[in-house]
């Protein structure tokens, strides 16, 4: 394998609304933009795994909005990021990334990657070499099915056909997820497989394919203006609109363990238990519990009675309490939540984060909000403008460096100063320590999008 990591080309895809795990994952942060099982993103570990099967840097297809959420800074490795121009599901992002390795090397061996699963990379490991040697040597897609451990009602299946060698079979058909009477029948049979979502193929192959089975998606090979070919696009998945179409593809059984985090339940079997056969993360405090998933990140105490097989999740403005075997429900939930007029907390966090620090939302209402604003020891926001409000700006702790205008003025606790509407401005973190603000916006309109940047050091203009 280590000769041919350099023909591996790996492309994780980092889409997603945030909707499985609410109230944690928001559209603005999706699961794979947190730390769920161990200290690190989801995203940061299918990172890690790219590098153990290639020598190339991953490419990672997302949206502008998630994009503004990755503190690159952060990554461990490199990475290169590929911009949908708007969410039109998992085709067309495909589509992107293949015709940015086709350009590369036609011949070059694309492994997709979801960015937000959990995986045992030492056992699964020596299953994706054998589908990459079988991409490399045939003309196929090649998926990676999982050995079923339990009826799981919330996965894709994949009916396993004749075997081709070792662990790799034609496929005789697709199923949807099944009622949890067939997903018995599939578990006993043995013949069925968890669609784990990763895939792999030659870039020439998937682009052979997509341009057979999905021309509406294919003219992103031949047109520069991926704006106006997106707009023109029905949101297709890659399985519906090819995978489950095309006769040229096999999968790889692995018996490896794989979850692909879609719901607190699935989280749940994945984390460690004490004794009580609960998983408590923050601050809780329990009397006759068991069987429940608390976690805590509301900066309050969780406290429960008598309680088994819960999930409590306490965020700073949401509580979520549900049934540990009813956690596929939890986005019926959120449709409610984003029909309701004032749904933010579908969308974000009281605290963002961003790659000078983070903010956090201490109140808001007609015509203006309040926020708490902290920037790490040389951060520094884009120099920008807003049309709709103005600033007002007190320094807490710290010590700020802030242009306003042609002006540059420094600051340190308990001074101020006042942003005018439409005026090029920038805040600065001069000092060794944390910078402190607190920024009171008024205006016609407040919220985040009301911004045009500059010039960033953290290429967002």
């Amino acid at each position: 394998m280590a000769d041919k990591k350099s023909n591996v080309y790996p492309v994780i895809i980092a889409g997603g609304s945030g909707s499985r795990l609410w109230p944690l994952s928001r559209e603005l942060t999706p699961k794979q933009l947190i730390a769920l099982v161990g200290e690190e993103t989801l995203l940061q570990q299918t990172i890690d795994r790219s590098y153990l099967i290639s020598k190339n840097t991953p490419l990672v297809v997302t949206n502008s909005r998630i994009h503004g959420q990755v503190d690159k800074t952060k990554l461990k490795e490199k990475v290169e990021f590929l911009l949908e121009p708007e969410p039109k599901n998992t085709a067309p992002a495909i589509a992107l990334a293949v015709k940015w390795v086709n350009k590369k090397n036609p011949d070059g061996i694309v492994v997709i990657l979801s960015a937000d699963h959990h995986i045992d990379n030492k056992r699964f490991l020596p299953f994706m070499e054998e589908a990459v040697v079988s991409a490399s040597t045939t003309e196929k897609i090649v998926l990676m099915g999982i050995k079923p451990s339990r009826p799981e009602t919330g996965y894709g299946y994949i009916k396993m056909g004749g075997k081709i060698n070792n662990s790799t079979y034609e496929i005789d058909r697709f199923a949807e997820k099944p009622e949890k009477k067939v997903a018995e029948e599939y578990l006993s049979s043995g013949n069925y497989l968890w669609n784990a979502g990763i895939f792999i193929a030659k870039a020439k192959v998937l682009k052979t394919e997509i341009e057979s089975k999905l021309p509406d998606v294919a003219k992103v090979f031949n047109d520069d203006d991926i704006e106006k070919v997106f707009s023109n696009i029905v949101p297709v998945s890659i399985d519906q609109g090819l995978l489950e179409k095309t006769k040229n593809i096999a999968v790889v059984k692995t018996d490896a363990d794989w979850n692909d985090l879609g719901s607190w339940g699935s989280v749940y079997d994945v984390s460690e238990l004490d004794h009580d056969r609960n998983h408590i993360e923050g601050n809780a405090t329990t009397e006759n519990t068991s069987g429940c998933l608390l976690l805590e990140r509301g900066n309050r105490r969780i406290a429960t009675v008598g309680l088994k097989d819960i999930v409590v999740i306490d965020t700073e403005d949401v509580t979520l309490i549900c049934d540990r075997n009813q956690t596929q429900d939890v986005k019926k939930i959120v449709e409610k939540v984003k029909a309701e007029p004032n749904n933010k907390e579908c969308i974000e966090h009281k605290t963002m984060h961003r790659p000078w620090g983070r903010y956090t939302i201490l109140d808001e209402g007609d015509g203006f909000k309040v926020k708490f604003i902290h920037v790490n020891p040389g951060g520094k926001l884009s120099l920008q403008s807003h049309s709709h409000r103005s600033e007002h700006w007190v320094v807490v702790k710290g010590a700020a460096r802030i242009t306003i205008g042609e002006e540059l003025k420094d600051l340190k606790p308990n001074e101020s100063i006042y942003v005018p509407v439409e005026t090029k401005h920038r805040l600065e973190n001069i000092g060794k320590t944390e910078l402190t603000i607190v920024e009171v916006a008024t205006g016609d309109y407040i919220e985040e999008d009301d911004i045009k940047r500059y010039d960033d050091i953290y290429a967002r203009a």
